[in-house]
This record gives C-alpha cells, sequence and structure tokens, in this order.
C-alpha cells in the first residue's frame, strides 16, 4: 500500500474521500467479474430493469438515475464475502470512522450501456445528530471517463446540503476520478458525487459494502439528497425541492 493507514484517514477525514489503487489483486477482481457477468445475464438484466425502472425505482426517475442493484453477500457468493472480510479492509475502516463500526448489506452498482449514472446526491440528510454513512466502493475493471467515471467535490462532507442545480450541472471544484482494476474508493455519505452516464459500449460495474459509524443507525441511507429533491427510497417517494 503506497501510502499508510494513518495517511489514508487524514486525506479520508479531510477531502471526504480517499482512492486506494491496488487493492485487490487481479485474481480477486476475475473471481468477482465472473459473478457478475453470471448474475447479470441479458435476461435478467431486461427483467431487473424493467422493475427497477416501473414498480421499484419508477420514482427515481425524478432524480436521473440509472442501475440495477444486486447483493452477492446475502446470496453466499464467496468471493465477495471474502474481499468484505479482509483485516486491511477493517484497519482502514477504523481508521477513518473508529472502532466498533459496523456493516449493511453489499451492493453491487450495475450500469448499462447507454445509462444515465447516477445524479448528483448526498447518500444521507447532512445531520450530525443522524449521523453518516461511508461507501467503500470497489472497482474490478478500469473505469474510463467514458464507462462512467464518478466526480466528487473535495471537502463538501463539510458543506451542508446540497446545492440546488441540474442533474449533472458542473458544481465548482469538482474531481473526476476514473479508478483502476483493483481501486477501493472511500466515500464519505455527505460528500457531494455523481456517475457520469455511461457513453461506452461496455457495461459499468461497482461494488459497494457501506459501512456506518459507531451509533449511526443504517436506516440514515434511507434518504437520499439530490439537487432538486429527496428521494425515500422504502416508500418510493420523491419530495421535490
Amino acid at each position: 500500500m503506497r501510502m499508510q493507514i494513518h495517511e489514508l484517514a487524514e486525506q479520508f477525514k479531510r477531502d471526504g474521500f480517499v482512492i486506494i489503487p491496488d487493492f485487490l489483486d487481479a485474481k480477486e477482481c476475475a473471481a468477482m467479474n465472473q459473478a457478475v457477468a453470471a448474475h447479470y445475464t441479458a435476461e435478467r438484466r431486461s427483467i431487473e430493469a424493467a422493475s427497477h425502472q416501473t414498480e421499484a425505482g419508477a420514482f427515481m426517475q425524478a432524480f436521473a438515475c440509472d442501475v440495477i442493484p444486486w447483493d452477492p453477500v446475502s446470496e453466499g457468493i464467496a468471493c465477495f464475502s471474502a474481499v468484505k472480510n479482509k483485516a486491511i479492509l477493517r484497519q482502514i475502516t477504523e481508521a477513518c470512522i473508529g472502532p466498533a463500526y459496523h456493516e449493511s448489506s453489499s451492493l453491487v452498482m450495475y450500469s448499462c450501456t447507454g445509462g444515465r449514472g447516477q445524479s448528483w446526491h448526498q447518500d444521507c440528510l447532512p445531520d450530525a445528530e443522524l449521523g453518516f454513512n461511508v461507501n467503500r466502493l470497489f472497482y474490478t475493471r478500469d473505469v474510463r471517463e467514458e464507462d462512467g467515471a464518478v466526480v466528487v467535490v473535495p471537502n463538501s462532507h463539510t458543506q451542508g446540503r446540497i446545492p440546488q442545480g441540474g442533474h449533472h450541472e458542473s458544481i465548482a471544484g469538482e474531481q473526476i476520478i476514473c479508478p483502476k482494476a483493483g481501486s477501493l474508493v472511500l466515500l464519505h455519505g455527505w460528500c457531494f458525487h455523481r456517475v457520469l452516464p455511461n457513453y461506452s459500449g461496455r457495461e459499468r460495474v461497482s461494488i459497494n459494502y457501506r459501512c456506518f459509524p459507531q451509533g449511526v443507525d443504517a436506516s440514515v441511507t434511507g434518504v437520499g439528497v439530490y439537487r432538486n429533491g429527496d428521494a425515500y427510497f422504502r416508500q418510493g417517494l420523491a419530495k421535490m425541492r
């Protein structure tokens, strides 16, 4: 690891995110890629995309988000569980958000070619009393800008609610991240972030192991904060600003 763990933690606390290249080796990436390909067959992509856009996720149209989720850890897929249980991942997480943190389920975010990505948002309300989540995002293949790069605003996790504006309208100071295969990105839930539309001919995949500091309930991610309103995921409701 190129940076010491305390340096990673300091950068995370300052910027709201940190990039750790080469966290996964080629064998780990290959196993996870194989499992993703087996899950997202053409037939399943069609069925899940239709469900996401109509029943479970129709309200997300208001926020211009276009992903198909999957929880492989709950299904006992060994390669995903092995990464989740890596000792070094625990050490890094504890350095960033403290001991006794807890985790939610895994979350593969799959975007088909031509998808809109994800518009600007925060994962939870920027409320100190409620607390925040941390996304631990793994990338098992290179992500080019045209595949749907990640865009973040450094230090925005200290700036309160994301300002009103367009779904992919630039925010001053934004930084485009194109993770390489094997990278791990830690991202504070209050940090302003989006995923660019996928204009390439390749599917885009990120794998998220969300976690929460001690005392923070996982339900904080039940409300997503967007530039034009809030998404209440459990109710499937959109409250526009």
